[in-house]
This record gives structure tokens, C-alpha cells and sequence, in this order.
């Protein structure tokens, strides 16, 4: 088995990752940014789910972000997404101003 394998744009060795210009790093079964900071807003999303998609569709470079696995934390400009079981299965009007004026 190799240490390292492409998937969808994304390398892994290891509890590294580089997907596009993002690294992440494995904590606790989850792949967060290294620049995630534990301030801010965080909105959870339910990974292949109706707001997965639409967040895709408002933020292409979340694509290859999200192609490291399901459980992911990507943080942007003043806020964070997590990708979790857990999340939200859509975005309300408010996810989407959120995403809009922090991201």
C-alpha cells in the first residue's frame, strides 16, 4: 500500500492532507484546515446533502475541500464548515447571508 494516493485532487500521507490550496490535518477522525481557529461561526452540513451541494454550488473551491472525506472542518475568511453526520440537511436564507458575508 502506497503512503500516499491521489483522490479527486486530493494527497494524502499519513495525518496530512492537500486538497487545492488547502492543508488539513487529522484530529480526532476529522479533517481540519490548519488554518481553522476555534472562533467564529461553524455551520455543520450533512455531507451529500441538499445544502452539501448548494454550498458547492455558492463556494466551487469547497469541492475539492470536501473530496478529503465526511468528516471535514474548512475554514474561510470569518467562519468555518464542518462536514458531519450530524449537520444540516439544508441551508436556511440565514446559512446563506452567513456564507455570503463571512466566507
Amino acid at each position: 500500500m502506497a503512503d500516499e494516493a491521489d483522490f479527486s485532487g486530493a494527497r494524502q500521507g499519513g495525518n496530512v492532507t492537500r486538497a487545492g490550496n488547502v492543508t488539513f490535518v487529522l484530529r480526532d477522525s476529522v479533517w481540519t484546515d490548519v488554518r481553522y481557529k476555534r472562533t467564529g461561526a461553524v455551520l455543520q452540513v450533512k455531507p451529500f446533502s441538499d445544502a452539501y451541494f448548494r454550498l458547492i454550488e455558492m463556494v466551487p473551491d469547497l469541492r475539492e475541500a470536501f473530496s478529503v472525506g465526511e468528516r471535514v472542518i474548512v475554514a474561510g475568511r470569518s467562519m468555518a464548515i464542518e462536514l458531519t453526520p450530524s449537520g444540516k440537511e439544508s441551508l436556511t436564507d440565514r446559512d446563506v447571508n452567513l456564507i455570503k458575508d463571512r466566507w
